[in-house]
């Protein structure tokens, strides 16, 4: 009985030290698995008001999977976080905009992500948040933006 054991805690050893040296070697042909924060930032100007609306596009986290768009009033700051009640902010990797007439901002995001309108928004631009309603409407606007003559803001850099 004594050699069973033995034989079985050796054969259990040396498959934990096979795993181990698998586990090193993967995570080692993978390099480094913190992907980098993304940060993409626009200004859209009103002349007509001489107003602007400053957007932040960010990503970050392990898996970059925390993603949020910010529309402001004020300049955004690469390391400020978003102020809810002060900024519109997006939970989510794209947005799509269109301006209209003198002083208004069309903002197309699937309806869930859309934040509360902040309170404190001090501008004249008029931001108007169309929530899309189901994802059949979120890839229509995801392949045809171009097309309904939108802008696209993202967490991701663009391919040229």
């Amino acid at each position: 009985m004594k050699k069973t054991y033995k034989i079985i805690i050796i054969s259990v050893a040396i498959l934990v030290i096979i795993i181990g040296i698998t586990f090193c070697l993967f995570v080692r042909s993978i390099g480094d698995i913190n992907v980098p924060s993304t940060m993409n930032e626009e200004t859209i100007f009103f002349p007509e008001l001489s107003e602007s609306i400053y957007i932040r596009a960010k990503a970050w986290g392990l898996g970059g999977n925390h993603q949020e768009i910010i529309l402001s009033t004020y300049p955004i700051d690469k390391k400020r976080p978003s102020i809810k009640g002060v900024d519109m902010i997006f939970y989510t990797s794209e947005i799509y905009l269109k301006k209209k007439g003198l002083d208004t901002l069309v903002v197309y995001a699937d309806a869930s992500t859309i934040g509360k309108m902040p309170d404190s928004l001090k501008t004249m631009i008029d931001i108007v948040p169309i929530g899309l309603k189901n994802n059949d409407e979120v890839k229509d606007y995801e392949r045809n933006y171009k097309k309904y003559d939108l802008k696209k803001i993202s967490v991701y850099k663009e391919k040229e």
